[in-house]
Formats: C-alpha cells, structure tokens, sequence
C-alpha cells in the first residue's frame, strides 16, 4: 500500500501494520488474509499498547470498524522490531498471555469446587485428547496427523511428549475419573485409591472398576479379588475369610429360625459349636432333628434332647451342613 489517510489519526501516511495470512506450524489457517485497512503503524501500536495496560490481551483485532482480522504475538513483535511499539509492551503481552491461561488451568484444576458429571467428563475429554503447548499453556486437540505441533505463539512442540489439559501427571486418569463417576468418590479419594492399588501391584485399575459395576460389589471388595486372581497370598486369605463369615452367617439364620432366638445368640451358639463346645454341638443337632428349641434356657433344651441324640451322627456332620 501507497500513501494512505489513516482512518484512526486522519494523518496521510504511508506504513502500516500488514496483516498477511496467518497460520499455526501444522497448518490450522487463524487469518484468511489481510483485510488492507488504512491504520497507520503508529496508530495499530498505540492501540494494542491501549490493550496491554487494560490487561485485555486476547482478541486484539484491526481497530477498523467491525473487522475481524485478529493480532497474534508474531505481528507485535514486527511493530516492535518497526520500532512502532516499546519492546516491553510486547514482552508484557506475551507474559501476560501466559499467565492468563495458566489461571484457567488453575481454575479447573481447583477440586475443591462442586463437580458434576459433566465436568468430570470434561476432564476425562482434556486428558485424553489434549494438550497444553510448554510455552504459553494454550490447550491444542489433537485429531489427527502427526504428533509435530505448533503453536501460535510461535512454538514447537511434540504432542505426546507435550502437558495434558488435564491430569497431567495421573497415570491413570481415566480409572480416576471412573471412580468418581461411577461410585462418587471425590478426585482426591480416587487418586489416592488408584495409586494404593498401582502400589500393591494393580497396573490397570480399570479391572477393578469393570468387576465391582459386573458384579455390583464395593470397589474394595472387587479390588480384592483383582489381587487374588494376581496371586497375592493376603488377598486369597482374606477372600477365603470371607467365605467363611458368610457361610457361618447364612447358617446362623438358618439356627435363629430353627431355635426361635435372635441371631446374635444362633451366631455365638454355632461359634461355640465349631470351638469344641459340646452342649452347643448337642443343641444345633437336636435342632436339626427338629426337636423342641423354644425353651428357657440351653439347659432345658440339653436335658430335653440329650436321650434323643445319643445315637446321632457325630457333629462333624454339622460342619458340612447346609442351611
């Protein structure tokens, strides 16, 4: 461009700021090209000066009228290598720019807010899919290509090697955020509960998870067996703990029933019984005979039944029982 009368001081000029096409290192087109506007050097640093000390740092675009082309860092560091535009007043804007986004991270990454399901699956979207550019910590989303990127700040960068949007540093994020999905755990209790689990061998939490919603049990529970199919020996002896508290508790039922007496007391009867108590033998083998049980006390009942059961099979026959 020519001479031109600038549109913003009225003063006949003859360099301005070009606004050329403009786009990111792997190709993301920002500026179509240039809108040609007559703003004079002076005048486009005075205003992105303007913007700078109003800390309005994005967005900045052509002062003309309703124009849309915006300016990118590359295009203050030419006013400021034109000598239109204070060298720190670029240097502002770039810090400013970073710190900007470095407080929307902050704002997300703040898990002392109320979180809904729609947050936690917008984490899960950031961790998976984005990444932050090293430099300026603007979120880029990767589609496809290659993992070189570029931002538009000017850097360079290796996608995969780059930080997440989210929950950088969580190997397993996505068990994180299925634990707080699917069983409302806060993220600070599903970290702490997926990297317990990475600690006693578990690499994959995401088997817990599909274990304890197939088999709609609590996740540590399902997180035992997970470490029993590993082979871990504690696990095992807990498991078959479990199967023994839940027999003696299915058969403990099955005595409250058969006696008429809360369960606490068929629980501490059939205890006794296993520990070699042999009046507690006598009553659980009288009972199932279906002799009398709605008695006073053990005493009566053993007195009643003991000439019944002279001749029972030996109580061993209890222990394999089943209710």
């Amino acid at each position: 461009m020519g001479a031109f009368r600038c549109v913003v001081c009225f003063e006949d000029r003859t360099e301005r700021l070009p606004l050329p096409k403009f786009a990111t290192l792997n190709g993301d087109v920002l500026r179509q090209g240039d809108c040609n506007h007559p703003v004079c050097q002076s005048c486009m640093a005075a205003f992105v000066t303007a913007r700078v000390e109003e800390q309005q740092v994005f967005g900045i675009r052509c002062p003309f009228l309703s124009c849309r082309n915006e300016l990118y860092e590359q295009d203050v560091e030419q006013l400021v290598q034109n000598g239109a535009l204070a060298a720190e007043i670029g240097t502002r804007l770039s810090d400013l720019r970073k710190q900007d986004y470095k407080a929307r991270i902050s704002d997300l990454m703040d898990e002392t807010q109320e979180l809904t399901i729609d947050d936690y699956r917008m984490m899960k979207q950031l961790w998976a899919s984005t990444r932050r550019c090293p430099r300026c910590n603007v979120l880029m989303e990767k589609s496809q290509g290659c993992n070189s990127f570029g931002c538009i700040c000017g850097h360079r960068f290796t996608f995969t090697k780059a930080p997440r949007g989210y929950g950088d540093g969580d190997r397993d994020f996505e068990a994180v955020i299925g634990l707080a999905i699917e069983f409302q755990m806060h993220l600070p209790e599903a970290r702490r509960c997926v990297e317990e689990g990475r600690q006693k061998g578990i690499k994959k939490y995401q088997q817990v998870l599909s274990l304890a919603k197939q088999r709609e049990i609590r996740v540590d529970l399902a997180e035992l067996h997970v470490l029993a199919g590993l082979g871990h020996e504690s696990a095992l002896a807990q498991l078959r703990q479990s199967r023994a508290a839940k027999k003696l508790e299915t058969k403990a039922k099955a005595l409250s029933r058969q006696l008429g007496t809360p369960l606490h007391e068929a629980r501490q009867l059939l205890e006794e019984a296993y520990a070699g108590d042999a009046v507690a033998q006598s009553l659980i083998r009288a009972a199932r005979q279906g002799l009398p049980s709605k008695t006073s006390s053990k005493e009566e009942i053993v007195d009643h039944s003991l000439s019944d059961v002279q001749n029972l099979a030996p109580f061993q026959s209890f222990g394999n029982a089943t209710s």
